[in-house]
């Protein structure tokens, strides 16, 4: 059994970032069950609520701190405890592998596709399909980064407000700050902000953007309307639909067809079913994949970031066919079973390319 790759696995699994197809081999190591209890052990120290929004070294600093409380634990129990010395010592090397771990993980971070690069006083996280990253701004903002995006930020937040730029779609948690609003531009959008978390979906290649509020508020101006402030109040989304007009002949190189913003509409945040607090646009942060009443179209754009796929569609009228589905652990090819039994379709699977028809 590959023990390095069992421990790349693990730690993808803990902090959210594993592949369906990796989370498929990690089942298959936790059916030994000496894997098994070393995922238990690896989970005591990776609190959910403390690593999910974090850079590097401050996960890293978590860990030593959990690592210590542990054995200041044991160590004010031992004289009162007979036996206790071998069981410490016992954590203290679960503890050690811990960090051998999380160092390797940190390791792979640094190495890996979706990293933080640099450009002057700039950096960039930029994540490829199928892959999500979670990390906090130099401000303290926590920003989740959904697949097939990009964020540009300062290594340093300095003057009257505290601005990035982003290309896909992130949710944010943002560190409020009254004295220094939070802006972000996205698109045709800038959302404006002093201390909230919000959704943003803004990729380039879609016919519309949504800022969807959690809690706060935000204020939302369109780059071709900058006289119209729409302000957003908790649970409530903001859609801004696009036309497409064609560039003017000296600039075709550059931008073949430009995007405006042809109007907007402000409705509420989308419940996948009644009485149920699973949010429809921010169930991505959670790992899941849920689309209610949209059309394949959509779905498809969906289903291609989530399982890096490409999906082509051979029957032009398929795309009209509207779908509600809820997945997490599900492969690509099951995900499309499902759907084939509420709408007829077929389709065919050949290496990174979905045919539908």
């Amino acid at each position: 059994m590959d023990d390095d790759r069992f421990i790349e696995l693990l730690l993808k699994d803990l902090s959210g970032e594993i592949l369906r197809e990796e989370r498929e081999e990690l089942q298959h190591f936790l059916k030994d069950e000496e894997c098994l209890k070393r995922y238990k052990l690896y989970k005591m120290y990776w609190s959910e609520h403390d690593t999910a929004h974090t850079d590097n070294e401050a996960l890293f600093h978590n860990v030593q701190l959990r690592i210590g409380e542990q054995e200041n634990a044991f160590s004010d129990d031992k004289a009162n405890r007979p036996g206790r010395s071998a069981f410490i010592y016992r954590w203290k090397y679960a503890a050690a592998i811990v960090l051998i771990g999380v160092c390797s993980f940190l390791l792979y971070r640094t190495i890996g596709s979706d990293n933080l690069t640099s450009a002057g006083s700039w950096g960039e996280k930029i994540t490829a399909r199928g892959r999500k990253v979670s990390f906090i701004l130099p401000d303290g903002t926590h920003v989740s980064l959904n697949s097939d995006s990009k964020i540009r930020f300062p290594k340093s937040f300095s003057g009257k407000a505290r601005e990035v730029y982003l290309s896909g779609e992130a949710f944010f948690d943002v560190k409020k700050d009254a004295s220094h609003p939070f802006i972000i531009h996205a698109g045709k959008m800038n959302v404006r902000v002093l201390g909230t978390a919000f959704n943003v979906k803004a990729y380039p290649n879609e016919s519309s953007s949504e800022t969807t509020l959690i809690r706060g508020a935000v204020e939302v101006t369109l780059k071709d309307r900058p006289e119209d402030k729409i302000i957003l109040k908790p649970t409530e989304k903001l859609i801004v639909n696009y036309s497409t007009s064609k560039a003017p002949a000296d600039k075709v190189e550059e931008e073949p067809q430009k995007r405006i913003a042809q109007s907007n509409a402000l409705t509420q945040i989308t419940y996948m079913q009644k009485q149920d607090t699973t949010i429809v646009e921010t169930s991505w942060v959670q790992n899941k994949l849920i689309f209610k009443n949209e059309d394949f179209a959509e779905v498809g754009r969906s289903m291609e970031r989530w399982y890096n796929m490409d999906i082509h569609f051979r029957n032009e009228s398929l795309k009209e066919l509207r779908f509600s589905g809820n997945f997490e652990t599900e492969t690509i090819d099951q995900a499309l079973m499902a759907l084939q039994a509420t709408e007829p379709f077929r389709y065919k699977i050949e290496g990174r390319s979905v045919y539908i028809y």
